[in-house]
Parts: C-alpha cells; structure tokens; sequence
C-alpha cells in the first residue's frame, strides 16, 4: 500500500460518484474487489506521476473543497457507518496536476476518529480528487481504508440495523393504520353513523384505560368490529408483555439474591 506522504499513485483506491447525484455507497467484499480491479485498470492509463504537479496553498479553496469532498464521500463507505465519526482535522499538503482524462488534486490528508484502530487521535491518509475533463464528475482514490476498532464497527453495526428495523416499523405501522381507518370508515357507514374522520387514537385511549379481563371479554364479542379487535389485540399484547417482562425480572433478582447467600 502506499505509504503517507509517498508520490506514488499506484495503490490507490478509486471511486467515481457523480457530484451531481451525491448518493450513499456501501462498500461490500463484492464492490471491494470491483474497485480494486478498476484502480488496476485505472493506474495503466491515468499517468498520475507522468505530469509535473503544482503545489498549492492548503487554505486554498480548491484544497478546502475538494478536502471536504473526498472526506464527505469516505464517510459514506462502510457498511456498518462506522466512517461516519471521521473528520477532517487538517489538510497536511496539496498539489495539482492536469492530467490526460482528469484534472487531479493530490491532497494528504489528517482525520480524526475516536475509533481508530491505533487508538491514535488522528491520522494521515493520501487521497487524489478527480475531475473529469469530459463531463465534470468528481471522483476520489484513497491510499488506505481507516482501519477502525471492532467493538465500534459492531456498535455501529448494531445502531444500523436497528435503525432500519426502526424505519420498517414505522412503514409497517403507518400502512397499519391506513387499513384500521378504512375498515373503521366501512363499519361506520354499515351503521349509518355520519362522521368524517375516525379517532384511532381515542379507541386506542379508550381500551388502555380498561381492565385487561374487560378486554378479553371485549375482544371475543360478536358486535366488536375488527379494526376494534386488532386494537384491543395489540393493547393486550403489550400487557403480556410487560407482565412477563417484570416476571422474568423478579426472576433475575430472586436468583441474584439466592447466589449471594
């Protein structure tokens, strides 16, 4: 791999994303080998080294932004969103070159982390910004991936999957309450009852504020509709299982106090 600070381009790792898109990217084993195939392809042709570069200042505005670029697109590229806690710290050097297809600056970069696999504060890590001359599209190559701490990818991880258990809940929910408003809206018309709009939300109060054995005999009568049903199904549901939660408690406490004597 190539080392901080060398002028070497060979190793690096490339990424296009159109700038006019910006969407996230996950990279998998899959799209690691992918790239890692067109980084070869790419350093046969691009003649990173074969070009004379030009320093530039590193409060420059190209250095700024196409620091904050490069930075922006690595924090997208992990699976578990570990890559989200890094930052730029400072921008170490900068240069450009023009190149055969791309305009190209040559940025070594400092980034902060709390997750570093070194446990190190920050760290230096190379990057190229690419603009192509054809169309505009920014892409960017790293010399290293950060290599990050695992109980922090296994945090993030988590904190990932269960955020999109989360948004599927949500989706599950709101679809749920379409079809408890439109079967309610059915009853209601079956019964001739003249209202423009069914409280969901004042049943479910009603039903939380009775007896969990009025509810069972509630939920088995024949005059119940069934979007009435499914709500005293699920308020009955949440009491069992905050029963069984205190029960598996008191449990746990019985048992620490049996093992302390």
């Amino acid at each position: 791999m190539l080392s901080s600070g060398s002028e070497s381009s060979n190793s690096f790792k490339l990424f296009t994303l159109p700038q006019s898109v910006q969407k996230p990217m996950t990279l998998t084993p899959v799209t690691r080998i992918f790239w890692t195939v067109v980084v070869t392809v790419y350093s046969l042709y691009a003649g990173f080294a074969s070009a004379e570069r030009t320093p530039i200042a590193v409060a420059d505005s190209l250095s700024v932004e196409s620091a904050t670029f490069a930075v922006e697109e690595l924090k997208k590229l992990s699976d578990s969103g570990v890559y989200k806690t890094l930052s730029l710290k400072s921008i170490v050097s900068a240069s450009t070159e023009n190149g055969t297809y791309h305009f190209n600056v040559f940025l070594t970069l400092e980034l902060s982390s709390t997750y570093f696999e070194s446990t190190k504060s920050s760290e230096k890590f190379d990057f190229i910004v690419l603009k192509s001359h054809e169309d505009g599209v920014l892409s960017f190559a790293v010399d290293e991936f950060p290599l990050m701490q695992e109980s922090a990818i296994e945090k993030y991880w988590i904190e990932m999957v269960d955020e999109h258990r989360r948004k599927r809940e949500k989706t599950f929910f709101e679809l749920e309450e379409k079809g408890l408003e439109a079967d309610a809206q059915i009853a209601q018309n079956e019964l001739k009852v003249l209202s423009k709009h069914v409280s969901l939300s004042a049943e479910r109060e009603k039903y939380a504020q009775m007896s969990t054995e009025s509810l069972q005999v509630l939920e088995k009568a024949p005059t119940v509709h069934e979007y009435q049903r499914h709500i005293i199904g699920v308020e009955l549901d949440k009491r069992w299982k905050e029963h069984y939660r205190q029960q598996q408690k008191q449990f746990d406490e019985n048992l620490r106090l049996s093992s302390e004597l």
